[in-house]
């Protein structure tokens, strides 16, 4: 049970996550943050065709859901103050508290899809060799789900997630997932430069990349003191450096699964992958100016 004078430090198990009583921070120890359909007897509830919908109500509701590990904490406050105006002032405040209460600063990270894009496509990427043969825009076979898109280009290919209903003018409250999958063919050995870079939230997006269903290449994001930290609007970068796979002629498979894990907190969130031919000339990864 969790008895709290204050906001409490977390939200406990079958909980809206964004309750007022609770500081919107994260689930309790064992609890996690789940999308589900709101239900109709809800004060705030309405269906997707309501004009008001994501704006005075919602379909959707995000809960914590688990077996929570929970603190009961008590905090009492009284404050006596005095002031008059003559050239005496007392002020007295007693505070006594059982809570511990930890504050950062964050620096949010915004991302320019274009300038990003721009700066990332064909033989304007940066410090990348070039674009292993057949990475083409037409070359692969791309689907999304949850209102997430691909874009693929010369030599790379990423996946954009649509900001959620927490941050800025997003409206998302869906679980977003992607896969994109190409089929390259090597005249002779050949060697396979992977590398990828973007932005989510701590704990939650993540992309895999496999060449032949073997897992080579894994991206997740996790927290940044000062920058990023889970269950805010503030997007944590992350990248991978080079991982070399060697190719033997033939055609070979390249998969490209992306997973934000649920549906809250995506702001300019992405992941994008660069796929680049490495040799003896050649010796750097593909990174782009976030």
């Amino acid at each position: 049970m969790v008895v709290c004078r204050t906001k409490c430090p977390c939200t406990p198990s079958d909980t809206d996550f964004d309750h007022p009583l609770y500081d919107h921070q994260l689930c309790c120890d064992g609890c996690q943050k789940h999308l589900e359909e709101r239900p109709k007897n809800n004060s705030v509830y309405c269906p997707p065709t309501d004009p008001g919908h994501e704006k005075t109500c919602w379909s959707h509701i995000v809960m914590c859901r688990g077996d929570c590990t929970t603190t009961t904490s008590t905090t009492t406050s009284t404050t006596t103050t005095s002031t008059t105006t003559s050239t005496t002032t007392t002020s007295t405040t007693t505070s006594t508290t059982t809570t511990s209460t930890t504050t950062s600063t964050t620096t949010t990270i915004t991302v320019n899809k274009e300038k990003q894009q721009n700066a990332c496509s064909g033989e304007s990427i940066m410090n990348c060799c070039s674009p292993f043969p057949g990475v083409v825009d037409s070359g692969w076979d791309l689907e999304a789900s949850g209102g997430g898109s691909w874009q693929a280009g010369d030599g790379m290919v990423t996946f954009n997630i649509a900001d959620s209903y927490q941050c800025g003018s997003g409206s998302s409250y869906n679980r977003q997932t992607g896969l994109a999958r190409i089929e390259l063919t090597a005249t002779s050995p050949a060697i396979l430069r992977l590398s990828a870079q973007g932005l989510g939230e701590d704990k939650y997006e993540e992309m895999t990349v496999k060449v032949d269903d073997v897992k080579k290449l894994e991206l997740k994001c996790s927290m940044i003191p000062g920058v990023c930290v889970v269950n805010t609007c503030n997007m944590c970068p992350v990248s991978q450096s080079a991982v070399d796979v060697p190719l033997s002629p033939g055609t070979h498979s390249v998969e490209v699964e992306a997973d934000t894990k649920d549906g809250a907190y995506h702001l300019g969130a992405f992941f994008t992958l660069f796929l680049s031919n490495h040799s003896s000339s050649c010796t750097s990864s593909c990174q782009c100016p976030l």
